[in-house]
């Protein structure tokens, strides 16, 4: 059920109840309030801030913990967000009196459910700064100081935070609609913020070539501070593939949420618990694919939109969708080709191809008769007589080896040891 609950506890019974609410207006449209459970609630609004409201039972009622009514109202769009009132309860008549009654008032804080960084939307920046406060590393949010942290972080609704506050939050980051988290209205409020001028940017003619695969990064010049990244990067997917986004130096131990969903769109969300100290260096590093048979130029990586700290780091200048000198761009080359030497040093195929001297191979003709004085002799010396070898040749056919060279036989054997007084005749053969 709608609107803002008014109970009464530790009462007795009774019958009917009168009390005053004042606020302020420009933080609070107040337009009526609801019937309790047998009874009826009506209210004034004549004066502009201050709402009578009257509840009547048909019958006692116990008073113990009871709730009179719903206060139905709704903040105005010109509210500043992250304003603060009062909801003073005043004038309470029980019975015409006859019950004593003292107030509790309540507290109106102007922003969203779950909006723990003060920015007007929800990122994983949020998770992170409920994280900390249900681990005790922080009492409180510090962009909502003297808040109660459960008025910002409780999703739940039911008064306190717990885990299931801080799922119930990354499940609505992640776009997975939450019932008990209200959607964001049509508009963003005005959020007053401040702080240094860091540069997110992108560099410039990154050389790559067609068919091959290229690393760019998105860079940031100054990083003291800072906690969370939110950015959307558009490129021409017709001429790049986006395959790979790689954490930078910078946010190797971030939280993170990439979405490629949209063809031609990068939208990171990144946040870590305790903000860096200082350091420059890179965010992302994006490996894209350059197309097969992309024509040579130059190919705009767009970068449409950054938030440092969900808007605490003031980005000068600010990236925006179009040309702007946060963007960075991949010149693309022609493939190089083998170079072509001159004339003048290009042979022919079959001239680079090793060749051997032509020599005559002896030919052995059966036919022919040995005894033909015209066959070539070979001669050894130019002392030596001219030899017909053919005639040899065929000579030696047929021949034994001891008709070859009947001297293979003889042998001449000598003593091991020869005595000196032995005559040099009495060696035998």
């Amino acid at each position: 059920m709608s609107g803002v609950p008014i109970r009464i506890t530790n009462a007795g019974s009774f019958t009917n109840a009168t009390f005053e609410l004042h606020f302020d207006p420009a933080l609070l449209h107040v337009t009526g309030v609801t019937n309790p459970t047998g009874g009826i609630a009506t209210v004034d609004l004549t004066t502009p801030g201050d709402a009578v409201v009257q509840v009547a039972f048909t019958a006692p009622v116990n008073g113990a913990n009871l709730e009179l009514t719903r206060l139905i109202a709704d903040v105005p769009a010109g509210a500043t967000y992250g304003a603060k009132q009062l909801l003073d309860i005043r004038n309470i008549v029980i019975d015409a009196g006859a019950v004593a009654a003292h107030d509790d008032d309540g507290i109106q804080v102007v922003g969203f459910i779950g909006d723990d960084t003060f920015s007007a939307t929800y990122t994983l920046l949020d998770v992170t700064r409920l994280q900390r406060v249900l681990v005790g590393l922080d009492r409180g949010f510090g962009e909502w100081p003297l808040i109660d942290p459960a008025l910002i972080g409780d999703t739940s609704g039911n008064g306190i935070l717990s885990a299931s506050d801080a799922t119930l939050l990354f499940r609505e980051v992640s776009g997975i609609d939450q019932p008990q988290i209200p959607p964001l209205p049509g508009f963003t409020p005005a959020v007053p913020l401040g702080g240094p001028d860091p540069l997110v940017s992108l560099p410039r003619d990154v050389a790559a070539t067609a068919g091959r695969d290229v690393t760019v990064p998105i860079a940031l010049d100054t990083a003291a501070g800072l906690d969370s990244v939110q950015l959307r990067l558009a490129f021409d997917s017709d001429a790049l593939e986006l395959r790979n986004v790689r954490k930078g130096d910078l946010t190797a131990d971030f939280d993170w949420l990439a979405d490629r969903s949209v063809p031609g769109v990068l939208s990171v969300d990144m946040a870590r618990l305790s903000a860096l100290e200082s350091g420059q260096g890179s965010l992302l590093e994006l490996d894209f694919h350059v197309r097969d048979g992309v024509a040579a130029g130059s190919y705009r990586l767009d970068l449409q939109w950054a938030s440092l700290n969900d808007g605490r780091l003031t980005l000068n200048p600010a990236p925006k969708a179009g040309i702007d000198v946060t963007d960075g761009s991949i010149q693309v080359q022609q493939r190089l080709t083998a170079p072509t030497a001159p004339r003048e040093f290009l042979l022919a195929a079959n001239a680079m191809q090793a060749t051997t001297p032509s020599v005559a191979r002896p030919v052995i003709d059966w036919s022919a008769d040995a005894r033909n004085t015209e066959i070539p002799s070979v001669r050894v010396s130019a002392q030596e007589p001219q030899r017909k070898w053919s005639l040899e040749f065929v000579d030696s056919l047929g021949k034994s080896a001891d008709e070859l060279n009947p001297n293979q036989r003889i042998k001449l054997k000598l003593p091991t040891v020869v005595s000196a007084t032995k005559p040099l005749g009495s060696l035998k053969r």
